[in-house]
């Protein structure tokens, strides 16, 4: 009974090892068929994993064939069910079965130092300590897959630390009561009873661990749609004060045009009284045409918007602003991405000309430097930033709305191929922005 029950759990074992390989290659590439035809090439290489598991439980003494012939059949899957550079998806092959080798070795070989057994043993015979050895394995390989994926979906610099954490601390919780488990089974008479009670405990405790991973996407999930929302709302009011801005201006223009006539008239009669009354009148009129705010269109409305609702926040404070923008920005960068860099900087630019005395103002540059698409923003100090306030913090009340902080502009940068540098240059700040798009 006792070697029904290891022979039972192994299968199990075997069945959710060739799972996780095939569940792992097709995250990490892209599926070439859809449906019923990708879920039945799906499951005979999962099949084909599961049988090449079971027949080297028998034949313990090649294990590397068991790694080739793994590595062989989720190769010949990839090239017939998905899609991808070759190199790259021999690449996820090579790395699922790279990760299992690994994760079974390295606890088979502190399953034997810690409790005194042969290697060898855990490999080749049946006992509680193969068994509790690969159910340990497979959680271990179960945690290593889930962050190697969410490396793989969301990138290394956007995975919050505490997410990390939160998948690492149950498993490795869990492992160490199994340890314990195991190392108190074997004070205990073994029985068929003893040995179902054991079995349970470990089967419970996986499925606690499953559970809780459940749980933690779901909170990454409302943590993602959450900051979505913060976004899309950001987004909306700047999109608003945009079309605020737009119709006053164009109010504004309206009205010089209905006035233009008669302003003309009284300009030629004053020029005919007397010329320095006209040249003053018409010097106050080019000066009010120059007053009006000037709005920057490049046919990108997200750029478009974020910098004239930040022009024009400036422009209320008597702050100056100057830019030049020589290249286009239809480019691959979304627009969620571009308000909340543009957003940020500009932001961080404005808070530090309100505290200037003197000379207050604030450029854009925005060029093309080789493949890179290079943004730089400027204002004007009257302290250094670097000395005082290296991070870049808000001293604003409300953080979280004003952009997503110099870190969030950096994870931004880095997410298209780029990079961030920030220095002070005599009476000026200089924030330059890298990206390729």
């Amino acid at each position: 009974m006792n070697e029904l029950f290891i022979h039972t759990i192994e299968f199990l074992i075997n069945a959710f090892e060739s799972f996780i390989a095939v569940e792992y290659v097709i995250s990490m590439n892209e599926a070439k068929y859809q449906g019923r035809k990708q879920h039945i090439v799906a499951i005979c290489a999962f099949l084909l994993l599961l049988i090449n598991a079971e027949v080297f439980n028998y034949l313990r003494n090649v294990p590397d064939i068991m790694a080739y012939l793994s590595l062989g059949i989720l190769f010949i899957y990839c090239m017939i069910a998905l899609k991808g550079k070759i190199p790259y998806r021999f690449f996820s092959c090579v790395t699922i079965i790279l990760v299992i080798v690994g994760v079974n070795f390295l606890t088979s070989l502190i399953f034997s130092m810690s409790f005194d057994v042969r290697v060898e043993e855990l490999f080749n015979e049946f006992s509680i300590y193969r068994l509790s050895c690969l159910i340990i394995s497979k959680i271990i390989l179960y945690v290593v897959t889930r962050i190697l994926l969410k490396f793989k979906i969301e990138g290394i610099s956007n995975i919050r630390p505490i997410t990390v954490a939160s998948v690492a601390a149950v498993p490795l919780t869990t492992i160490a009561v199994m340890v314990i488990i195991t190392e108190v089974s074997f004070s205990i008479e073994f029985n068929d009873r003893n040995t179902f009670y054991l079995l349970l405990s470990f089967i419970g405790m996986i499925i606690i661990n499953i559970v809780f991973y459940v749980l933690i996407s779901m909170l990454e999930k409302e943590y993602i749609i959450h900051t979505e929302n913060r976004l899309l709302k950001q987004k909306n009011t700047l999109q608003l004060e945009y079309v605020t801005r737009t119709n006053a201006l164009n109010e504004e223009i309206r009205t010089i045009r209905h006035d233009m006539k008669n302003q003309i008239v009284y300009l030629k009669e004053l020029f005919a009284k007397s010329y320095e009354e006209g040249m003053s009148y018409a010097d106050n009129m080019i000066d009010k045409i120059n007053s009006m705010q000037k709005l920057i269109n490049t046919d990108r409305f997200a750029f478009d918007a974020v910098v004239n609702t930040k022009f024009g926040e400036a422009a209320d404070k008597g702050i100056s602003i100057v830019y030049n923008i020589t290249c286009s920005l239809d480019n691959s960068m979304e627009d969620d991405d571009m308000v909340s860099l543009l957003g940020n900087v500009l932001d961080n630019a404005i808070e530090a000309c309100e505290q200037v005395q003197g000379r207050k103002e604030i450029s854009l540059e925005v060029k093309e430097a080789g493949s890179y698409l290079l943004i730089v923003v400027k204002n004007t100090i009257s302290q250094s930033v670097m000395e005082n306030n290296p991070d870049l913090n808000s001293t604003k009340k409300d953080k979280g709305y004003h952009g997503l902080g110099t870190k969030s502009v950096k994870k931004i940068a880095e997410k298209y191929n780029g990079f961030v540098t920030y220095e002070d240059k005599s009476d000026e700040f200089v924030f330059k922005i890298m990206l390729l798009v």
